[in-house]
This record gives C-alpha cells, sequence and structure tokens, in this order.
C-alpha cells in the first residue's frame, strides 16, 4: 500500500534554505524504497513540507523511524504538524495516477 508521510513545519524564525539542509544532512540517504521531497508553499516563506513516500505490507497507519526522527528535530525551528495517508484507491485501469494514459 502506497504511503505519504507528511511533515509540515511552520518556521519561527530560521531561513527555510538553512533547513533544507539540517534536513539532508539529518536523513542523510533514504532508506531503501522511501521517496524523500521537501517543498516551500508558494506565498508563506515561512512553511516547508517534506513528504516521505513508501510502501507498506498490510494497513498501517503508523509514522516511518525516518519521519518520526525528522519531526522530533524540526520541533527545535517551530510548529510541526506529522500524518501519514495511506492511498484510498487505484485506478480501474490498475494505474495509481489520473495521469492520461496513451
Amino acid at each position: 500500500m502506497k504511503t505519504l508521510e507528511i511533515i509540515h513545519l511552520r518556521l519561527a524564525g530560521e531561513s527555510p534554505q538553512t533547513l533544507v539542509e539540517v534536513i539532508h544532512k539529518s536523513v542523510g540517504s533514504a532508506p531503501d524504497g522511501m521517496d524523500i521531497r521537501i517543498y516551500r508553499h508558494t506565498r508563506l516563506e515561512t512553511d516547508l513540507a517534506v513528504h516521505l513516500h513508501w510502501e507498506v505490507t498490510g494497513r498501517s497507519g503508523r509514522t516511518s523511524d525516518v519521519g518520526t526522527r525528522l519531526a522530533s528535530l524540526l520541533r527545535e525551528y517551530g510548529m510541526v504538524e506529522h500524518s501519514v495517508w495511506v492511498q484510498a484507491y487505484d485506478m480501474p485501469d490498475g494505474s495509481t495516477s489520473f495521469e492520461q494514459r496513451r
């Protein structure tokens, strides 16, 4: 089951670019099977989101070790919301995306 773990941070003073470097150093290389992406809000310079994409066998709403460590680390820099999402539905053709197939 495809899982998306989101760590949303509202910064309290630190620059977003500095925190991107902190996140990279903290994680090192992503664990096997996990894709880590960092996003910034388009209008609010104080907001960052870290998305951890990974696969889970069975039904689980648990956070990953990486996500738990990052959320804990980032609480030093502002308010953190940490949540886990699982893919709700597959497309009828078996794909996992709304992208048009040609």
